[in-house]
């Protein structure tokens, strides 16, 4: 979940407001795409914020999604 509010963070802070603010789910995601984000990330960004650490049910490389998440933010 704190991986997805710093994305957030940094492109409400990189791009106009009025672009970014109120994006939401697939349009963010889509958003995300379109400005450089690895497709392969789509469902650690949408599934993570609603995993549990207790249920161990993550279907994505954390690693990788933490490698995408920075490329993207030296990028944006």
């Amino acid at each position: 979940m704190a991986l997805s509010t710093l994305v957030r963070r940094v492109a409400l802070a990189r791009h106009p407001r009025s672009e970014v603010a109120g994006l939401t789910g697939a349009r963010w995601i889509a958003w995300l795409e379109a400005t450089g984000f690895g497709a392969s990330a789509r469902t650690a960004l949408l599934e993570a914020p609603y995993v549990h650490e207790w249920t161990h049910e993550c279907r994505f490389d954390a690693m990788h999604v933490l490698d995408a998440c920075e490329h993207w933010i030296r990028r944006a």
